[in-house]
């Protein structure tokens, strides 16, 4: 069974009662305090401005007035409702993230010293999520290539390892090749240092490059004695993908 986090609302809905609206004109004043909790308690957890929006129209559309009226009203008499509204539209919930806006803000155009000292900052600033699912993703899925750092040979890496993430990362048209990659490497200083020589040499197009770039620069700064790469799901990228290695290629 799938698990949904459901965030306690009780404050965003009493800030979204002070906020200006950015609902839609025709809904009433409740139906467009429940809109923003919705997309608020989203975009707490995901921080994706279109895939938020997408549930919140999903949970809109499927809710009815009166429940709409009763949450806002009293959110925490109805959690449990709310609860079943998104078990109930799971599938749908789920399609959204295909709208996802992550992306890695990698330009198309020969990449700056400064825009890869922004790119990493990103990084070490982001919050790595918890795992918490109970089967494996199909690799059509894994769309993250993921670099951790300070990782003992033959041990898994984790979220306290320090990881570099590229999102949407289309790997049969990408430039990392080894045995069994792109679905995993593990690799020595100097084995990755290599790697990502290769990876410059025969970067696909720019954007390729430009990553195989900002990967050098965070390496060197690193100066791991070893380091680990898998493809992961953007949800969870850097928190080591736990079937990653073991699922099946689907």
């Amino acid at each position: 069974m799938k698990k949904v986090l459901l965030i306690p609302v009780v404050s965003l809905l009493t800030a979204c009662s002070s906020t200006p609206s950015t609902g839609k004109k025709s809904e009433s004043y409740t139906d467009r305090i429940f809109r923003m909790g919705m997309n608020m308690a989203c975009d707490m957890k995901y921080s994706d401005e279109a895939m938020c929006d997408c549930q919140t129209d999903v949970l809109v559309e499927a809710s009815t007035a009166n429940l709409r009226y009763q949450f806002v009203n009293n959110p925490d008499a109805h959690q449990f409702e709310i609860f079943s509204l998104m078990m109930e539209n799971t599938d749908k919930l789920e399609a959204c993230k295909q709208k996802t806006t992550t992306v890695d803000d990698i330009p198309a155009t020969p990449i700056t010293a400064e825009e890869i000292r922004t790119y990493i900052d990103k990084m070490e600033q982001r919050v790595i999520p918890d795992v918490d699912i109970e089967k494996p993703f199909p690799w059509k899925q894994r769309t993250s290539l993921v670099i951790y750092s300070d990782v003992a040979p033959g041990d898994n890496p984790d979220k306290k390892n320090p990881s570099l993430v590229f999102h949407n990362y289309q790997y049969e048209r990408m430039a990392i090749i080894s045995d069994g990659a792109p679905y995993l490497i593990e690799a020595s200083s100097d084995n990755m240092g290599e790697i990502i020589s290769q990876w410059i040499d025969n970067a696909r197009d720019q954007s390729d490059l430009n990553r195989a770039m900002i990967a050098r620069q965070w390496v060197s700064e690193k100066s791991s004695e070893y380091y680990f790469i898998e493809l992961e799901p953007a949800e969870v990228a850097g928190n080591a993908y736990p079937w990653a290695r073991h699922a099946d290629q689907q």
